[in-house]
């Protein structure tokens, strides 16, 4: 899909990627890895991933065009 979306040009798009969702708290202490991970043990609450895509509201242009994977 990516690889489609980086042949467009007139779309800015940003694909968040989670590890594994929990009910946890907002902790606002979490990762972002811009490069292709496969953490088998990484978890994420569902709160902070949604603190994330607000944040990126905020500050769109830092992630455009790319797949930001958020976990702890």
């Amino acid at each position: 899909m990516s690889d489609q979306l980086s042949k467009v040009d007139d779309i800015d798009w940003v694909i968040v990627r989670a590890a594994r969702l929990t009910d946890g708290s907002r902790t606002k202490e979490y990762r972002i890895a811009t490069t292709s991970t496969q953490a088998v043990n990484a978890y994420i609450s569902r709160a902070d991933v949604a603190d994330f895509i607000l944040d990126l509201t905020k500050d769109s242009q830092k992630y455009i065009k790319n797949l930001p994977f958020i976990n702890y």
